[in-house]
């Protein structure tokens, strides 16, 4: 009799693992990596390829583990019920006396309990917590005997998931289409990989930077033409020859008069190149011509990612961007691009400080900021997540711009305008353009009084 009864409790405990493993399955597969399944079974793992299937069609998915774990669940509590009962009255009329009267109606009650709580252990809590550890092992490992358990019950299967589906569409709902993954997404992604070291802590900044440059134009990395250095061909020779032998620059723009009559762009090294060749027979202005060519042009709308691939089919570092009206506007280098990248990479000692004295801390709340500082650097600098008043317009490109829209005039040195808990004053115009602006950033802290510290 008692091995029967050990037996017994065998298949129960048998039953209940078995239940288990289908919710384990389940839950597996749905928390599964697309990705990383597939990984593995373009490697030829069939247990990823059956998984993909699964996952693919859920209906019959659910259907078939659903059937096998309301058929444990029937037989378990039957089972259960019928074998335990009657040796659990006598074990309780023989070791407790004092309940002996009430053994065949406490026996029914107990042997549920227990049941119960195995169930929810063994058969759900701790095979869940499992195929949340290690989802696609889990899923993998698995899919094949689901696969073959589904083969077994298609008939059910078929019933239920014609049934589910023909329910779904009379109450009007149709098949979730699968959720493209977000850039916030992405990121989160990066930073719990960084937490866990599976990247390193710079990655998440990088591809971040990379979203960032999708949404960016020519016109928001180039150098504007009034901070260009440039060979007027007109000018004395003396003053070429000046510009020539102090450039910190690999190519200049070349122009007459003004850069709307632009020439093209010449390689300063061409120049001293052909200079030692002709042995001083022609002179810099002869010996620029010759060596100008003509630039690739390309509009200020141009995304950079589009502008990327000018540079790799032209095979230029560099390209005149023009406005609208097809004026010269500026000059963009894939050196400015991967600056957006990678952060600041300057070219010379020059471009270093001048870069260095962007932004200037005066005090705990006060900073020199140049006019020419851009808006997603400013907002970086500042950790100003809100959009700014006209960003969405894309009205302007720099802080001296947003400050122009913010005045809506050409605004005075000393000038005061005061946004949110920002003090913008101008400290110094170059003609009408905002040179050096002095902001003052005083955050509003809440006060809290005694009274409600107290309460």
């Amino acid at each position: 009799m008692d091995g029967d009864v050990g037996l017994e409790i065998l298949i129960i405990l048998l039953l209940i693992i078995a239940n288990g493993i289908f919710s384990m399955t389940e839950l597996a597969i749905v928390n599964a990596r697309k990705g990383l399944l597939e990984d593995s079974a373009e490697k030829g793992s069939k247990g990823a390829q059956r998984a993909i299937q699964l996952s693919e069609d859920p209906n019959q998915m659910f259907s078939t583990i659903q059937i096998g774990i309301t058929l444990i669940g029937i037989v378990t509590g039957l089972y259960s019920g019928a074998a335990l009962s009657e040796p659990m009255a006598k074990v309780i009329k023989e070791y407790i006396p004092t309940l002996a009267s009430y053994a065949d109606s406490v026996s029914p009650i107990i042997i549920v309990s227990l049941t119960t709580y195995l169930s929810l252990v063994i058969g759900e809590l701790v095979p869940k917590r499992l195929a949340l550890n290690a989802p696609e092992k889990i899923a993998i490992f698995m899919a094949v005997p689901m696969h073959y358990f589904a083969v077994v019950a298609t008939p059910l299967v078929a019933l239920l998931s014609v049934s589910t589906t023909s329910l779904l569409k009379v109450m009007g709902v149709k098949d979730k289409e699968e959720a493209p993954v977000t850039e916030l997404e992405i990121n989160k992604m990066l930073t719990q990989g960084v937490e866990l070291g599976a990247f390193e802590k710079d990655e998440p900044r990088l591809v971040d930077n990379v979203f960032r440059l999708a949404d960016l134009n020519a016109g928001d990395v180039m150098t504007p033409r009034t901070q260009l250095k440039w060979l007027d061909l007109n000018s004395p020779e003396e003053e070429i020859k000046e510009r020539l032998c102090h450039s910190t620059h690999y190519r200049l723009p070349v122009g007459r008069d003004s850069l709307d009559e632009l020439e093209g762009l010449v390689v300063v090294a061409d120049v001293f190149a052909e200079h030692m060749k002709q042995n001083g027979h022609k002179t810099l202005k002869e010996l620029v011509e010759t060596c100008t060519k003509q630039p690739v042009m390309v509009p200020e709308s141009i995304s950079l990612m589009k502008l990327l691939e000018v540079f790799r089919t032209e095979g230029v570092h560099e390209t005149v961007v023009l406005d609208e009206y097809g004026g010269f506007s500026g000059l963009v280098t894939l050196h400015d691009i991967m600056e957006k990248l990678v952060g600041l990479m300057p070219a010379s000692e020059d471009e270093l400080k001048e870069e260095e004295n962007r932004v200037i801390q005066r005090s705990d709340t006060t900073w020199l900021v140049d006019g020419l500082l851009s808006i997603d650097e400013f907002k970086d600098y500042f950790n100003i997540t809100k959009e700014l008043p006209g960003e969405d317009e894309d009205l302007y490109k720099t802080v001296g711009g947003f400050l122009m829209y913010l005045f809506g005039r050409i605004p005075k040195e000393l000038e005061r305008y005061v946004w949110e808990d920002y003090t913008f004053e101008i400290v110094d115009m170059d003609n009408v353009r905002i040179d050096k602006i002095m902001v003052t950033h005083e955050p509003v802290i809440d006060e809290v009084t005694d009274e409600n510290k107290d309460s």
